[in-house]
């Protein structure tokens, strides 16, 4: 009888711990998730919307967003696949993935780029390996992209048109701050994305920590807010839940939060200051004289028009100048200024645009110099000169052509273009 009742204890333990063993590989199977994730300006720093700061960040930059290799990591320790998905050239894997995974601990992972000689635009491309990935995978996905390009409506639009694909969750990393499809989650750091799984349940408390860990000890602010990178003028106004309401993630996320709010203030202030860059006595100066406009500005390497106006006096002589674009900047200058030349474009600490004269005067014009980047990569410039005089009593740019000098008043900016590159300068300048 002891035997009987041994054996049977014995029967009843194997069975009940085969039974939790295969609900726990059960539910293993049924919690199986792969990450599908952008690289440039999700993971990578990059500016891949500036035509000169990818040539500063993305080709040749190697920093990446503080807490995103933890973040990745941590994701990756409960997943069964990691695909690094990216319109970038193909013939940039072998660098990504040294950077990434070889050198930069990430995750290692499926890479999946472009064939940029061989392919549809980059929103056709992603979808067609989207659409490719969910046919060989019967997974729960995990989706992190950002807001430069098309991320969002890429993701959303695939899984609107494929209800069979299951997403765990889609994450946009807000680099411009544009305004996104509702069925995403915007974030401004990793530890926001932590803060969501965790309250998913496919993290811990301990492990969004380390994700939050690396955004707060980052070894510089340019890390976790680039230059190009949208500041918020509320950092809290998006955050994400803490659900677990563990004093550890509630205490980190102030501090994050502080961190951001530092960064960001004086930033905001100086761009606000920056929109119309003139004084009150100037603005007012400025206010009572007659403007008329002399050159409209246009590029194939930038949206919009820009424009070069005058503020003349009662005797037509010119006062100040405006240079405007459509995103309502505004840059005043008077015609002394032009002796030590008016910056009047800059990106990504390239002047791309300068204009001077070494002595125009206010009554009768003069010569000027329009200073190009012709090559960001090198480094070099070009120029343009052409003058501006009052002709029969009406300011008209002319070419500086002797006698062949001829009235214009638009410009168009030429792109200069490389392979696999991009927008790197200006190549020229026609006039019209």
């Amino acid at each position: 009888m002891k035997i009987n009742n041994t054996t049977r204890y014995i029967s009843s333990t194997v069975l009940s711990l085969a039974l939790l063993l295969s609900q726990s590989l059960f539910s293993y199977s049924a919690q199986a998730y792969t990450i599908v994730t952008d690289i440039d300006d999700t993971l990578k720093i990059s500016n891949v919307s500036s035509f000169f700061g990818v040539i500063k960040y993305g080709l040749f930059g190697k920093k990446t967003f503080a807490g995103t290799k933890e973040l990745m990591n941590e994701l990756a320790a409960n997943a069964s696949k990691v695909i690094y998905l990216s319109a970038s050239p193909k013939e940039l894997k072998s660098r990504l993935r040294s950077l990434l995974v070889e050198s930069g601990g990430y995750p290692a992972g499926e890479f999946r780029l472009r064939d940029w000689f061989d392919a549809p635009s980059s929103s056709e491309f992603k979808m067609s390996q989207l659409e490719d990935i969910a046919h060989h995978s019967d997974d729960s996905f995990i989706f992190l992209g950002d807001d430069t390009e098309s991320d969002p409506e890429i993701y959303t639009h695939f899984l609107g048109h494929h209800p069979e694909v299951k997403s765990l969750g889609v994450y946009i990393h807000q680099v411009s701050a544009r305004a996104l499809p509702g069925q995403v989650s915007p974030f401004r750091t990793a530890f926001d994305v932590a803060l969501v799984e965790v309250e998913n349940g496919r993290l811990t408390a301990d492990q969004a920590i380390r994700v939050g860990d690396a955004v707060l000890n980052a070894e510089s602010k340019g890390l976790i807010f680039p230059s190009f990178k949208h500041c918020p003028r509320n950092p809290d106004s998006l955050m994400g839940p803490i659900s677990s309401k563990d004093f550890r993630l509630v205490q980190l996320n102030e501090q994050i939060l502080n961190r951001i709010h530092s960064y960001c203030a004086p930033r905001i202030l100086e761009s606000e200051g920056a929109v119309l860059e003139v004084s009150e006595d100037q603005e007012s100066q400025y206010a009572n004289l007659k403007e008329e406009s002399l050159l409209q500005v246009t590029s194939d390497a930038m949206e919009g028009t820009s424009a070069l106006k005058v503020g003349l006096d009662d005797a037509n002589n010119i006062v100040s100048f405006r240079f405007s674009t459509d995103r309502r900047v505004n840059i005043f200058f008077s015609p002394a200024d032009l002796e030590k030349g008016v910056v009047l474009l800059n990106r990504s600490n390239y002047n791309i645009l300068t204009l001077s004269s070494p002595r125009f005067l206010p009554d009768a014009g003069g010569t000027l110099t329009l200073t190009y980047l012709y090559n960001g990569i090198t480094g070099s410039f070009d120029h343009l000169t052409m003058d501006l005089h009052k002709i029969n009593g009406k300011w008209t740019f002319m070419t500086h052509d002797g006698a062949d000098s001829r009235p214009f008043t638009s410009m168009f900016m030429k792109a200069k273009k490389l392979p696999l590159i991009g927008v790197v300068g200006i190549e020229s300048i026609e006039l019209n």
